[in-house]
């Protein structure tokens, strides 16, 4: 809050400069080979739970979609 008061900024100003900053610090200093190489597989292990999650579901999305917002209104009584 400090910063964005300093500079005048809205949050969203504030959260595109963040990004810049920390994207431009990645550009100039790009993660060793061997941690790129696992969150590469971690990426590809990730997508291909994904899919198969995907293609063993079972349910309709609407009955789901309704039993969670019960959950939520009978939590918040």
């Amino acid at each position: 809050l400090a910063a964005m008061a300093e500079r005048k900024e809205s949050f969203a100003q504030f959260s595109l400069h963040q990004s810049e900053v920390h994207a431009e610090h990645f550009r100039r200093e790009p993660l060793p080979a061997a941690e790129q190489a696992r969150f590469e597989e971690l990426a590809r292990t990730s997508l291909a739970q994904q899919a198969e999650l995907e293609q063993n579901e079972v349910g309709d999305f609407d009955v789901f979609v309704g039993s969670y917002q019960a959950s939520i209104l009978a939590i918040s009584n």
